[in-house]
């Protein structure tokens, strides 16, 4: 696999993913999409970060949020259940101390908003164009 690059710009809430050209010896953009980043309180961090893992069904930890009851903290949804969020994939980043990441979500009216818990989320097939074209290593710039 060609290497690939991710840049996530957090407040246009656009995902470009770039593929190196050997001829041209540079990152060609190939992909935009809108996604939806970290609000007020969780927002999505800065940096430079590489892809840990991909899961194709990942499973669910309610975060520690005022969003959500205490009772409800820690509460882990297996992928697919009622509650699981996730479609399509969860890209987790090394170096993230909050565990964010990239996933997909099936039906999701925020996208384009700071509105999530830190993860870079955006529409199902966006996400699965992304997974298939990245690998663990591949580098992550969320500005």
């Amino acid at each position: 696999m060609l290497p690939r690059l991710i840049v996530v710009d957090r407040e246009a809430r656009r995902l470009d993913l770039y593929r190196w050209k050997k001829i041209k010896r540079r990152y060609i953009r190939t992909f935009t999409c809108l996604v939806t980043v970290g609000k007020l309180g969780a927002e999505t961090p800065h940096g430079l970060y590489f892809v840990q893992g991909k899961s194709p069904t990942p499973d669910w930890k309610v975060p520690r949020s005022k969003d959500y009851s205490e009772d409800q903290w820690g509460k882990v949804y297996k992928y697919g259940e009622p509650g699981n969020p996730f479609d399509g994939g969860f890209i987790s980043l090394a170096g993230s101390e909050t565990g964010i990441g990239l996933h997909g979500t099936s039906f999701d009216p925020q996208i384009g908003t700071a509105s999530s818990h830190g993860c870079v989320r955006m529409r199902t097939p966006d996400l699965l164009k992304i997974y298939a074209q990245c690998g663990v290593g591949t580098p992550v710039y969320l500005h």
